[in-house]
């Protein structure tokens, strides 16, 4: 049961500590069919990643990417970024570099997809891509958080929506990352805060560097 398993893998790019590394981190992979699921979620990869390299570095992101139903979850969130007028190439570097945003349940993307939509990026737009990969792994609860923190330096609603517009990944920074590099700037340094709103970059600056 496990020798054609890791021979399988193994010939796949999976060799010395990539392997024993792949599974520690995800043991649950020795557990699924290797014709019913493992064989069929390279070739499914494989399809949009074009080669086995490709798949390893993005199994390597996400060591649970090969456990995900490929049918029920990963194809239909693939389909529903086609449909919405997402060029192929921008979906194979979405699946390389931030696999988990495909891994989410297919409603959670359409909904981020519509506030992304709404914001008057257009799909076919690289900012569109980060904004949905930033919005869809965070939790609701954690967005309310960071726009209190930034309100609280006096940052408007309209404020933090033009930044993450402008720039998603600022806005992908922790919670108290966003109040340290505040406090430092407004505080410390007495800088605008307009300023920062100009330039939002600064918040993704680590501050003790």
């Amino acid at each position: 049961n496990l020798k054609p398993k890791i021979e399988f893998l193994t010939q796949n790019g999976f060799v010395g500590t990539l392997l024993a590394d792949f599974i520690v981190l995800n043991p649950v992979i020795l557990r699924r069919g290797l014709s019913s699921h493992i064989k069929p979620s390279f070739q499914f990869l494989n399809t949009y990643l074009e080669n086995n390299e490709n798949v390893m570095a993005a199994v390597k992101r996400s060591s649970w990417l090969l456990n995900y139903d490929f049918t029920g979850i990963l194809q239909p969130n693939i389909d529903f970024l086609i449909r919405e007028g997402v060029p192929l190439h921008s979906i194979s570097k979405l699946i390389l570099t931030q696999p988990r945003t495909i891994m989410r349940k297919v409603n959670r993307l359409e909904d981020v997809a519509q506030t992304v939509k709404k914001l008057g990026l257009e799909p076919t737009s690289e900012l569109f891509m980060l904004a949905l990969s930033v919005l869809v792994s965070m939790k609701e609860s954690n967005w309310d958080r960071k726009m209190e923190v930034l309100k609280s330096f006096g940052w408007s609603e309209e404020d933090i929506w033009s930044v993450f517009k402008s720039n998603p990944l600022c806005l992908g920074c922790s919670e108290e990352k966003m109040k340290s590099a505040m406090d430092f700037y407004v505080n410390t340094m007495e800088m605008d805060v307009e300023t920062i709103i100009c330039y939002p970059r600064f918040l993704m600056y680590a501050i003790g560097k």
